[in-house]
């Protein structure tokens, strides 16, 4: 189909998602890597047993021998069939580059560093990942700020009968509270920042803290800081990205969308007692990359750009074959660029005005 055909049809699956009764729990735009002017719609529906995995392509026979022609003219010399594999790997050059800087721990880590686990200071059950430090300007003042989700840093209200995410501003901890008991550690000893940004849906789930002043969190930092790429708003489908996650490491995928929608639970709202629903838009989506406690990620492109921020995955019931590389589920990110574009704005869940200026990561 078209790529205009696809995005109706991504709206469409949106529609329905935003069903409660929807066992529709993500849906995608994917491009043909073979014949760029392709496209097919991928999404998942949920039994109540797992996720499974559907693909609409739509295409007419003419079509399929226009492209079958093509194919034959563009692979003649290759008659074994092979073609370049992205799978899970961690030999990319930005594979190379995070791993030379970084190596996952659960410990206390000082200067702190993306890929170390993170939480807020009162949550004693759930980990996520210091996806990356940047700095930022406000009223011509810099500083230094880290970047993770809002599910992570911010804490869940003991009630709910709303939307009602807490408004406070959290301390951020590292480790986080859940490894903290383990280590005795006291509460001065491993605060590291306080939350000054939060946002939850429908585009992106981000939480920014600001690292605290005269802190041995950052104590050297600059001095040994490597000033990253900024993140661009245009990157390319099916080519290789890295994330750097507390709970799985430096793992590589494969892109597979800029246009992705995910239904999830969300953690701020209840209804009578009951979970409520929320549908994500404007993600990106790549093969499976992550798992719980890796969740606040950076997403970085095969050039060593940041793209994304990781926030959520699916596994399918039954994984499948794709080039020879099992794929097991999906991982989604938001889009970096339209994160900062709301900070620069100052907007969030409260109306809070605190517009921030993006610089540039260290890594």
């Amino acid at each position: 189909m078209t790529e205009e055909q696809a995005k109706q049809k991504l709206s469409e699956k949106i529609e329905e998602m935003k069903k409660p009764t929807s066992k529709v729990i993500y849906a995608a735009i994917l491009q043909d890597e073979k014949d760029k002017t392709l496209y097919k719609l991928e999404y998942g529906t949920n039994d109540g047993t797992g996720t499974n995995y559907h693909v609409e392509t739509s295409v007419t026979e003419e079509e399929k021998k226009i492209f079958r022609e093509k194919m034959r003219l563009e692979y003649s010399l290759n008659e074994d069939g092979s073609k370049d594999i992205i799978g899970v790997v961690t030999e990319t050059s930005m594979g190379k580059l995070l791993s030379s800087f970084y190596e996952p721990v659960e410990e206390f880590v000082r200067p702190i560093k993306a890929g170390i686990g993170i939480s807020d200071i009162t949550s004693k059950e759930k980990t996520g990942t210091l996806g990356g430090i940047f700095l930022g300007s406000q009223n011509n003042q810099t500083a230094l700020y880290v970047i993770s989700n809002m599910h992570v840093l911010a804490k869940y209200p003991e009630t709910y009968n709303q939307w009602v995410p807490t408004k406070d501003q959290e301390d951020v901890v590292q480790p986080s509270e859940k490894s903290r008991e383990s280590i005795n550690l006291k509460k001065a000893d491993y605060k590291i920042a306080t939350t000054v940004w939060k946002q939850f849906g429908p585009e992106v789930d981000v939480a920014i803290a600001k690292i605290c002043c005269n802190h041995d969190a950052v104590k050297g930092f600059y001095n040994s800081a490597f000033k990253m790429n900024p993140f661009v708003e245009e990157f390319e489908i099916n080519t290789a990205a890295s994330k750097l996650g507390y709970k799985t490491g430096l793992t590589t995928a494969k892109i597979k969308s800029k246009h992705a929608a995910i239904r999830i639970e969300n953690p701020f709202t209840k209804v009578n007692g009951l979970k409520k629903h929320i549908v994500f838009t404007n993600q990106i989506m790549t093969d499976d990359m992550a798992e719980g406690g890796d969740s606040g990620s950076l997403l970085i492109d095969q050039y060593g750009v940041p793209i994304g921020l990781t926030f959520a995955d699916i596994n399918f019931k039954k994984s499948y074959l794709e080039g020879g590389v099992k794929i097991k589920g999906r991982t989604f990110h938001n889009r970096l660029d339209l994160i900062f574009k709301m900070l620069e704005k100052g907007e969030n869940y409260n109306n809070k005005n605190y517009p921030l200026k993006f610089k540039y990561f260290f890594t």
